[in-house]
């Protein structure tokens, strides 16, 4: 069903002259069968409570919903929290590393359809509460497969055992313990969860080309520490090897966090990055007019 906005509400994103749309949109998270956060900022002045800034010192204290979009010009940016070995300036930013222990699992229970509450058996590892909030609930195969909903939160659960997942959106279709196959991913903007920090968002991205690469760090950030990075638009980035203006960058599988050139030879091609601005030298810094903006 789609979400009416009223008329107050409408005006308040308009300006006075009523032509230009306010420049932060945001719509806060709300209970199960709702919504979760939703907030673009237009302008690096775009938010009325003070400067939304790229550029800004990493910090500890999280200012927006993870996955908030800064459109600055021709420039977009994504609001993260670091995990793994941390994000680099100007170097490449990987997808949090999925775990096996939450990956094609059996579901707990039974749940019928309109069910914002659902179990999963998961493996050793645990997790801490609200690990997956933000992320997404993936029935894979079996009695309800297709569904892809975002996940409202997660109760904490110490070891191997049955997860309650709360959803945003109701399953539409039941699952099964007799068949049904469950994937959790977390946010890939990052996670809220201290337990596990190392799996719990973007990191310095590796050469073994098995995360897709979600944007560039725009300042160094150590784990657990927020920050943002840039998605779309010309883009400073480490460069290993030749590159050539006009040409296809992709992730290179020698140096971690560089971009190098397409090789349409290569059996393993990689996720496109962007496209060469300024050609840089090896092991110094190209521009890149990143694609990676949705």
């Amino acid at each position: 069903m789609a979400k009416r906005v009223g008329w107050l509400r409408a005006q308040a994103l308009i300006n006075k002259n009523g032509t230009e749309l306010h420049p932060r949109l945001k719509m806060p998270a709300g209970a199960a069968g709702t919504q979760g956060d939703t907030n673009i900022i237009i302008g690096k002045n775009g938010d009325p409570a003070g400067d939304a800034n790229p550029y800004e010192d990493p910090h500890a204290t999280q200012k927006y919903p993870l996955g908030t979009k800064l459109i600055d010009g021709d420039r977009t940016f994504r609001y993260v929290r670091a995990a793994g070995t941390g994000i680099f300036r100007s170097q490449l930013v990987q997808a949090p590393i999925p775990h096996t222990h939450v990956l094609d699992k059996e579901p707990a229970a039974n749940a019928a359809v309109g069910a914002t509450e659902v179990s999963v058996t998961i493996g050793a590892l645990g997790v801490g509460k609200d690990h997956y909030k933000g992320g997404y609930f993936h029935v894979n195969d079996g009695t309800g497969e297709g569904q892809y909903l975002r996940i409202a939160g997660n109760a904490a659960l110490a070891g191997a055992g049955a997860l309650t997942i709360t959803l945003y959106d109701p399953l539409y279709k039941a699952i099964a313990t007799t068949d049904s196959k469950i994937d959790l991913f977390i946010n890939q903007y990052g996670s809220g969860d201290t337990s596990d920090h190392s799996l719990s968002g973007p990191q310095w991205a590796l050469t073994t080309r098995l995360y897709p690469i979600i944007g560039v760090g725009v300042r160094s950030m150590t784990v657990r520490q927020y920050g943002w990075i840039q998605t779309g638009g010309p883009c400073s980035v480490l460069t290993e090897g030749t590159v050539v203006r006009t040409k296809m960058a992709v992730q290179s599988n020698t140096t971690k966090g560089a971009i190098e050139a397409q090789d349409i030879s290569d059996a393993a091609l990689n996720q496109v990055v962007g496209w060469v601005v300024m050609a840089g030298g090896d092991g110094e810094y190209s521009v890149i007019h990143l694609t990676l903006a949705d």
